[in-house]
């Protein structure tokens, strides 16, 4: 005999139960992966977060919105970001892994979002879940870095990130 089928709430979540689980394994394995190969320590592809992350520092521990200490520079592309990581950055300190974990926990409220979007508008679960699936996906698929990361690797087999 089988168990009975999910009712209610579970059962309507189920796409978005899927879709962040997938999105927490995929963020866990990329940053297992990527630990032993920079010496440890949780390295960004791109200087903006390094950017953001400085001004957000300075602003926290000297008051002033620049990369350094000493000065007001114009550098920061999304003001807000900086605004929300010298916030945070007040609270628990200049961390690392703060931008990664801000920007997973936003990911996820995408997906949530997504979700009760497509909900109200009727979308059955397995669309949505084709849906939300698709989410997770686009970045890695679409971002300019990833595509010259890519590249990259294409022209430089001697890399570990393509299959000899």
């Amino acid at each position: 005999m089988s168990p009975p089928a999910p009712t209610g709430a579970v059962r309507g979540r189920g796409p978005l139960a899927v879709a962040l689980a997938v999105l927490l394994v995929l963020v866990a394995a990329l940053v297992a992966w990527s630990l032993p190969r920079s010496g440890g320590r949780l390295v960004y592809a791109l200087d903006d977060a390094y950017i953001h992350m400085a001004m957000a520092r300075n602003l926290a521990e000297h008051g002033v919105f620049g990369v350094t200490r000493y000065g007001f520079t114009s550098s920061s592309s999304s003001p807000l970001w900086t605004l929300l990581l010298a916030g945070l950055f007040t609270l628990l300190g200049p961390r690392g892994w703060l931008p990664l974990a801000l920007n997973v926990l936003f990911a996820a409220s995408l997906l949530a979002v997504a979700d009760r979007v497509l909900q109200t508008h009727g979308v059955r679960p397995r669309s949505r879940l084709l849906a939300l699936l698709g989410i997770v996906g686009w970045p890695s698929s679409r971002s300019s870095s990833s595509r010259r990361f890519r590249r990259w690797c294409w022209w430089d087999r001697s890399t570990s990130c393509m299959p000899r």
